[in-house]
């Protein structure tokens, strides 16, 4: 009795293990304001986010366009690695490269202003195991 449930522990160990992985993108939340400072409410804008290589001035890995609407408090939701890319194979390739790496966020509220910079940081990875 306990060498069979010592197997199927074993197994559900494995299992477990096996398709656990690390995410295939990043989340990214904002709120969305006007130039006078209030929340655009119930509003379209595209976001544009590219990932860079060594610093902002290195090479970009990826890059990709996602359409998104705000909520009834101006707050946007994305998460990078679903939208329209134009740059690039895949995100796990960007997330997963050796160097640092730099992620920069635009927006444009389609008011005919263009890409306007939202943020540009540097990415810290945790550990592959620390996903598990």
């Amino acid at each position: 009795m306990y060498r069979k449930l010592s197997v199927a522990a074993l197994l559900l160990f494995l299992f477990a293990f096996i398709f656990a992985g690390q995410p295939k993108g990043v989340n990214y939340q904002a709120i969305i304001r006007d130039d006078c400072d209030t929340p655009l409410k119930h509003r379209p804008v595209i976001m544009r986010s590219t990932f860079y290589d060594g610093s902002l001035a290195g090479p970009m890995l990826y890059g990709e366009v996602q359409v998104c609407k705000t909520d009834s408090i101006g707050l946007m939701h994305m998460f990078i690695g679903g939208g329209e890319k134009f740059k690039g194979d895949a995100i796990d390739s960007a997330i997963n490269s050796p160097g640092p790496l730099f992620l920069k966020v635009e927006m444009d509220k389609m008011d005919g202003m263009g890409f306007v910079k939202m943020s540009e940081v540097r990415l810290y990875r945790s550990a592959i195991w620390g996903s598990y």
